[in-house]
């Protein structure tokens, strides 16, 4: 899938792959740092991609999950172990709704015991306010819930949406959600949302995912926005 990009003045947005049940990486750039916002499969190739052997890999503040789900989550080891490889030395921020209690954590735990660096992992549920380099990130609660084909309309999960302001602009991701209030205030007047628009009509189940319908209607608040999982056109098509 082709990636998107979205830049600000000094603000910049790579989007180089979304899928639902496969993987979402963005890297977001801002005054010649780094952080992720979601760490699915690839995130490590994609930022090798970019540094190359450069020794360049403290520029990366933190890494940002909505969610814990694989396709959202799943690239985080690999991400780590790159950094240890590439030398590096300060340490890093993860910010997830389950902090040092969820299942992210439990997973990379093995792995953080062998790393010469520090890993953090930082609670970002709704109401937490985390400033990270030259980027303040807050987080809102949404509505998202396991899904399988034994079980369609899961368990709910811990998940969140974030606001992120950078150089005085307003950035809202909303992560994987069912259509909520908190939606519509958020997106309204940001200057650029990153809406997610899995469905291509509903389906009879709260809280999983936005229509396309329903995320084009979310973004027409804001100034600007980006469909992803999957990525999109501005008149909903798949973009391949």
């Amino acid at each position: 899938m082709s990636g998107v990009s979205w830049q600000s003045g000094g603000v910049k947005l790579n989007i180089p792959f979304s899928r639902a049940g496969v993987s979402t990486v963005m890297l977001l750039e801002c005054a010649g740092r780094m952080n992720f916002v979601e760490c699915g499969d690839g995130a490590s190739s994609y930022l090798y991609s970019l540094l190359g052997r450069s020794g360049a890999y403290e520029k990366l503040d933190s890494v940002i999950v909505t969610h814990e789900h694989m396709d959202h989550s799943g690239g985080l080891n690999a991400l780590l172990w790159l950094l240890e490889v590439a030398g590096r030395k300060g340490g890093i921020d993860i910010l997830t709704p389950g902090g040092g209690e969820g299942g992210l954590m439990r997973s990379a735990e093995p792995l953080i015991s062998t790393l010469s660096y520090e890993v953090r992992f930082v609670d970002s549920s709704a109401g937490s306010t985390h400033r990270i380099g030259g980027i303040t990130v807050s987080g809102f609660q949404t509505m998202h819930r396991s899904s399988f084909p034994s079980n369609r309309c899961g368990d709910p999960v811990r998940s969140a949406g974030y606001e992120i302001t950078a150089e005085g602009l307003r950035l809202v991701f909303t992560g994987d959600t069912g259509p909520s209030e908190v939606l519509e205030q958020r997106c309204t007047g940001a200057d650029l949302a990153l809406i997610e628009s899995t469905w291509e009509a509903p389906v009879e189940c709260d809280g999983l995912h936005l229509t396309v319908a329903e995320a084009m209607r979310y973004g027409a608040l804001a100034k600007e926005f980006i469909m992803i999982h999957p990525l999109r056109g501005r008149s909903g098509e798949v973009l391949s």
